[in-house]
Parts: C-alpha cells; structure tokens; sequence
C-alpha cells in the first residue's frame, strides 16, 4: 500500500488529507492526534529476507475517519491532515490540526479533550461512517427544531446498512463496492426524505396529539397530517411542531383593526400583534372553527364607523366599560390585550352605521 491522498465530496469533509511525507511538524505531543491506523516498519532479517509494510487500515478507513472527525475539527475552525509517526515499533497515523496561521499547537486540555474524541471515534465507530449529525449546519431549509424532532425515527434505505449514535446517522457501506457513491446516494435519499415529511405534515408526537389534530400514524413515533389549510399556515409541520410545544400559538390574520374587533368580541382571551391573533388551541375542531369564523368576516359586507385607542390599566377598561354601557348603548365595545408594554389593552368602539360621530364619547371617556 503506497502513500495516498484522499479526495471526495461529502457534506461533512473539511479540507482534510492524507499525506504522509509532510515534514514540518515537531515531535511536540500537542502537535498530533493519535489514531490506532498504523503500518509496520520495513526491515531486513539476519538471513536478509526483505519485509515490506503491513498496514491495519485501507481508504473506507480513513473515508470512514474524515466523515466522523471533520465536523469536530471545523466546529473548532480547523482543517486537519494526516501524518504517519513512528511510535514505538510502528508508523502510526496521527492528525495534525491547521489553521491559516499554520500548524496548530494545542492546550494540554484541549489535545485530551480531542484525543478523547478521536479514541471514541476509532474504537467504537470502526468502518462506519457520518452521514448527518442533526447538530451541523448542512443549510438546510427547514427549522432544525423540526430535524431534531423526526430525526431518529426516519428511515432510510436498509441496503446503507444505517444506524443511530448518540442522536447522528452512520452507515456501515461495503468497502468492496464504490462506498463514495452509496455515500452519496444515501445523502441525496436523505434529504428527498425531509423534502417528503417536511411538505406533508410529518412530526414525531404523541397518540394524543395526533388524535386531538386530525393525524394519521405513519411509521415509528411519526404521524402524518390528514389536512392543510393555506388560512391558518403555509408551514404545516412547522405549525405542528410548534403546537405540539404549547396549544397557545399564533395565527395569522389581516392587520386591520376592525378585522381584530371582530376576532376579539368571540374570542376574549386573544392577544394581538400586528398581523398575528396568539390563541389558545384545544384541537383541530376549535382550529377549524376559528378559521370558519374568520371566513363568514370576509364574506360578509359590513357596514360601520370604528374607533380604538390604547389603555394602561384593566380598571379603567372596566370603567369605561360600565360608562359606555350605560351612556351610549348603541357602541359595541371590545377590548383585547396586545404586545405594548406601555399600554397593554385596546378599547375598540363600534357602531354598525356610517359616518358615527365619535368626538363626544372620546371627549366624555377623557373626563372620566
């Protein structure tokens, strides 16, 4: 076996190396990283009988080794290279870390820590490899919130062999066949996976919440929406994500005051932003009854004079309340809480005719 370079494409590979004639690097310890590849040293024997080099590692090995350290290493903003080092009676291979200033020489805390890391990686992920660690940033479109939360019950083909370790997929490929091509193939199924789950509705959940949600078991702890709806979210399995959090969760709305006066009269405990209403969401009947409402507001021609202005205090909403009731009984009034520190609630007048005059009553509320 003759010295090598690595070269492939892989989401997860740094600048990374092998190359076992680099010279520039002292026999300082926390210069290098260790790993248990090496090749036996050559030598003749008394009778002169040549033996060449035996090497415990081949190229899925060291595959295997940039797809499991990489990550690490560029985390840390390093690159990393290989550099085969006599160690006792053998010619190790040991990882020098770079960085655009050169060689990097490690703290002994760190040079531990990494070590550490590499001892893990060589002696119990031994001819797997990485394919995607929900933590890294593939730039991805979807929230990781959402990857994290289906990620190990998602499938892939059984043919990469695929397992789950410490919350990261790896493969076990055949180092015998082209193992940067089923590398490659197992990536790009991945990713037709979250594309496929994503746009449908899929999340990891409990029985409960897919019954309260109109959601059908798919496989493992995922379930599946049996609905979409453009009204209430054009992110569907974000929204359920979310609402599997907490049923108080935001809906959009049309920023329009009257719109929120409508929402407001039957839905006392909404709490506005500009264009979004925070409710409180039981299950999907109450969702469907929401939106049922809003659409008989949009279809329907009204007729009326709107006026709102902002309150500090509930009692003065409760005192205006009680005076508005009593003096002008022909005002509808609505008051709803919304994202203002400094004046927490809206007082909404309103009256289903034209052109109402509301300088009285504003003037008569000011003298309160």
């Amino acid at each position: 076996m003759s010295d090598f370079i690595i070269n492939y494409n892989s989401p997860n590979v740094c600048n990374s190396k092998l190359n076992l004639t680099y010279d520039s690097i002292n026999n300082s310890e926390n210069t290098y990283l260790q790993t248990i590849f090496y090749k036996t040293i050559p030598f003749l024997d008394n009778e002169s009988v040549s033996y060449t080099a035996e090497y415990n590692y081949n190229n899925y090995d060291i595959f295997c080794l940039n797809c499991n350290l990489s990550g690490m290493f560029c985390k840390l903003g390093f690159n990393f290279e290989y550099l085969s080092m006599q160690i006792s009676d053998k010619m190790y291979l040991c990882i020098i870390l770079k960085n655009p200033d050169g060689i990097v020489i490690m703290s002994p805390t760190l040079r531990a820590t990494l070590q550490s890391e590499v001892d893990f990686v060589c002696k119990n992920l031994y001819h797997m490899c990485l394919l995607f660690d929900p933590s890294e940033n593939y730039n991805l479109q979807y929230p990781k919130e959402w990857i994290y939360n289906i990620f190990c019950n998602i499938q892939i083909s059984e043919k990469y062999k695929p397992s789950f370790v410490n919350n990261k997929l790896y493969l076990s490929l055949d180092e015998r066949l082209d193992y940067k091509e089923l590398y490659s193939n197992a990536f790009d199924e991945l990713l037709n996976l979250f594309i496929e789950y994503y746009s449908n509705g899929v999340i990891c959940t409990t029985p409960q919440f897919a019954t309260d949600f109109n959601l059908t078991h798919y496989f493992n702890d995922l379930y599946i929406s049996n609905w979409k709806n453009t009204q209430i979210t054009n992110d569907i399995s974000n929204f359920l994500l979310q609402l599997s959090y907490s049923k108080n969760i935001h809906l959009n709305i049309i920023p329009d005051s009257f719109n929120k006066h409508y929402i407001a009269k039957k839905y006392t405990t909404a709490i506005f932003d500009y264009s979004t209403v925070l409710l409180y969401i039981p299950d999907y009947n109450y969702l469907i009854q929401f939106t049922d409402y809003i659409n008989d507001f949009y279809n329907l021609t009204h007729t009326y004079s709107l006026y709102t202005f902002k309150v500090q205090s509930n009692l003065k909403v409760y005192k205006y309340y009680e005076y508005l009731n009593l003096e002008y009984p022909e005002i509808e009034l609505v008051s709803y809480n919304c994202n203002d520190s400094l004046y927490p609630y809206t007082l909404s007048l309103c009256v289903y005719t034209d052109n109402y005059d509301f300088s009285k009553v504003i003037q008569s509320l000011k003298n309160l």
